[in-house]
Formats: structure tokens, sequence, C-alpha cells
């Protein structure tokens, strides 16, 4: 007879006083071949939660030491001794007379408030020119800004300033009435060191995407394109930016790696198995 209808019979059959004192002791007394197994269930399940904890906390502390990481570095390649960000642009100019240059600038806040970029360095190659000789090669960004002021021959006012987001027009003091534009009316001042001979070379904007080019040498200009011009200019990404992008796709490749390896499965198996 099966334990569960020996239970009820004894439970029937035996006087309501005692029939749960039976009962209890019968059911302490059959076989129970889970009972054993139930005592286990609990560490078991504690067993399992522990393992997936700890693997939660592995992954997160591989997390936190990539993000450690890629804060130090970020700091070693960055510009901690100039106390301002230093952000590096390539530019190009072209007009209809048939003057074409190329260069770089480095600039960091210009500190005015109005979205401008102070140009502290940079190089300037002038292509072509109908100048010829005398005006192609290469020059050195001159020392300005960021407000206005001469150049050393006296012939051209400057500041150094560009806009990122091509607004010059609504910055403070740019002498120009409509967007889009880098430069303002005052614009950027190259010259010696380098390999042309012009003293100076100023490129500036006139406003609505038109810009200038003029050069002096020895006190006299000699290339004169007031107008007809195109700029450009392209931010490059600096080194910490792509140091970070490196060690961020080196880290979902290594996170990646270890969970495939934990699994023995491939990644696309894996995708198929969730």
């Amino acid at each position: 007879m099966p334990a569960r209808t020996a239970v009820r019979s004894l439970r029937h059959s035996l006087p309501s006083p005692f029939a749960p004192f039976a009962v209890r002791s019968l059911r302490r007394s059959l076989p129970s071949p889970f009972r054993s197994l139930r005592r286990f269930a609990p560490w078991l399940s504690n067993l399992h939660c522990s393992i997936a904890l700890e693997n939660v906390i592995m992954q997160c502390r591989f997390l936190q030491q990539l993000f450690v990481v890629s804060s130090v570095l970020s700091i070693f390649f960055g510009s901690a001794g100039s106390g301002r960000a230093q952000l590096i642009f390539d530019f190009t100019y072209s007009d209809t007379a048939g003057n074409t240059a190329q260069g770089t600038l480095t600039a960091v806040n210009s500190g005015l408030g109005d979205g401008s970029l102070w140009a502290t360095s940079g190089m300037l190659t002038v292509l072509t020119s109908p100048g010829g000789a005398a005006l192609v090669g290469t020059y050195t960004l001159l020392p300005a800004g960021p407000h206005v002021g001469i150049s050393p021959s006296g012939l051209f006012e400057i500041d150094n300033l560009i806009y990122p987001a091509n607004d010059a027009a609504s910055g403070v003091n740019t002498h120009i009435g409509a967007n889009p534009s880098y430069l303002t009316y005052w614009g950027l001042l190259f010259g010696h060191p380098g390999t042309g001979l012009q003293d100076e070379i100023n490129i500036w904007g006139n406003g609505g995407g038109d810009y200038a080019f003029y050069s002096e040498q020895g006190g006299s200009y000699i290339i004169q394109q007031g107008s007809g011009g195109s700029f450009t200019l392209t931010a490059v990404p600096e080194p910490s930016s792509l140091v970070l992008t490196g060690i961020a796709a080196l880290g979902m490749g290594v996170y990646v790696w270890r969970r495939r390896k934990k699994s023995g499965l491939p990644i696309a198996q894996n995708q198929q198995a969730r």
C-alpha cells in the first residue's frame, strides 16, 4: 500500500484525539528519498548565489580597474601643466586669385566667454601663390591676442582667435556682421621663422563665409586679396581621446574574450543560447 494511502487509512480509523500523533509518527517512519536532499537545498541555493555574485564582483572590479587606468592616462596625456586644455586644428585656405595654403593651430580657451579659442602656436604652409617663390613656403604663428593688437610691422591688426562653431559674428568685438565665419575681422598672423620670404601674412574673415589674405615684406604689401577666399577648420582628436578610445576597445575585447572562455562556446552560439 502506498505511504499516502496508509496515512489516510490510519487517520480515519483512529479516534480523533489520537489521529494527529499517529499520523505524525507514521510519516516520520516512512521512507522519504527526498528528505535528505531537502536538507541541502538551502545550501545549494546559497552556493549558486555566491558563485553568481562572485562573477558580478569580478566583472565590476575589472571595469573599475579599466576606469582607473583610463583616468590616469587621460591626466598624463592632458595639458596638466598649462592649466588650460589645448586643442589642435587643421585649416586650409584658398581664393580665386590662386593663393592656396594649409596649416595647423594649437588653441586654448580665450576666456572671452563667446565660444572662441585663442591660437597660441601653429604653422602655415603656402602651397601656391601668384606672388611666386617669394610667398611659397612655411611660416610660424606670431604671438598675438586674444585681444586686438598691432602686428610688428604695424600694418595689420590681429587677435589670433578662432571660432570652431563657425559663428564669429556672434562673438565679442569680431567686427563682422554675419555668420558663418571661423575668423574675426582681425584674424591670424604668421611670419618668421620659416622657409617663406614674407615678413607677415594675415588671414582674416569678412563674414558670410568670405575670407581675406594679405602678405607684407619690407614694410610693403605684396599680396592684397581682400575677399573671395574660403577657409576650413577641422578639429584633430587629442592624444588623450585616442588613448581612451583604444583602452575602451581593448577592454571590451578582453571582456568578450573572458565571457567566451568561461562559456566554452563561440560568441554566435552564446547569442543563440540566450
